[in-house]
C-alpha cells in the first residue's frame, strides 16, 4: 500500500445533503479500489485564489489515502 494526499474542492453551494453524497460516493470509489482513507481533514468553504468557473470559493476536503500501487494509472 501506498500513500497519496488527495485535495477535494467540491462547489460551496451544493447544500449539506447533496455534499454528503458526494463525499461518500468519493469514498466508495476509493474502497472500490482496495483503498482506504486514514486521515481527513475538512478545510469547509475557503476563497480561491482566481475565479474558477464563475465561482469564488470552493468546499475543501484533504484526505490522505493508502491504496495499493497497482490500482493508480
Amino acid at each position: 500500500m501506498q500513500q497519496y494526499e488527495l485535495m477535494l474542492m467540491l462547489l460551496p453551494n451544493l447544500g449539506e445533503k447533496a455534499l454528503g453524497e458526494a463525499v461518500a460516493e468519493i469514498k466508495d470509489f476509493v474502497g472500490s479500489m482496495g483503498g482506504k482513507i486514514s486521515q481527513e481533514d475538512v478545510w469547509g468553504v475557503r476563497d480561491l485564489a482566481y475565479r474558477n468557473k464563475k465561482h469564488d470559493q470552493g468546499y475543501y476536503i484533504v484526505w490522505i489515502l493508502e491504496l495499493p500501487a497497482a490500482s493508480i494509472t
